[in-house]
């Protein structure tokens, strides 16, 4: 019997750690070579030239759904959903589109306190504005990932 597939939804303001978390895990092994992620950000940048361009988010949205479907289908072994979640109802989907595929879903929570996320933000050349990340992860604080969502299983990042 083959293992499962398994789809990581990450769950975390800018500057917590999510694709650096996702570039590590890469690196040392411990994420397989077989492996999509799926970032919105990337998917803007593709399209608009710029991460930061907000003015194409339903389609970029539509894109990132469609690449999603399209890595489930296909039976990619580990997906990495590489973006912001700050609500259930913006996991649920994802959630559900992948239990219905039957794969294993596993909340990646980054619990890293906001003042890290702010000072990781202030060395990047992407800024995010400081009242958006505070915003996001006040929104996070307030709708943590949960198993009665739909998670198998939650990990916590708190660094």
């Amino acid at each position: 019997m083959t293992e499962k597939p398994i789809i990581m939804v990450a769950v975390g303001p800018p500057g917590c750690g999510k694709s650096t978390w996702w570039e590590k895990g890469r690196e040392n092994g411990a994420i397989p070579e077989q492996s999509i992620r799926i970032n919105m950000d990337a998917i803007r940048k593709e399209m608009t030239g710029n991460e930061s361009d907000q003015s194409k988010n339903f389609v970029v949205a539509k894109v990132a759904e469609v690449k999603l479907k399209a890595c489930l289908s296909e039976r990619i072994p580990v997906i990495y959903w590489d973006n912001t979640c700050t609500k259930a109802k913006y996991r649920k989907d994802i959630i559900n589109l992948a239990k219905d595929a039957g794969y294993k879903v596993i909340g990646i929570h980054f619990n890293v306190p906001v003042k890290v996320c702010l000072q990781r933000n202030a060395l990047r050349l992407r800024k995010v504005p400081e009242d958006v990340i505070e915003r996001m992860y006040a929104s996070i604080q307030e709708n943590p990932p949960t198993k009665g969502e739909g998670f198998d299983d939650i990990i916590v990042i708190n660094s």
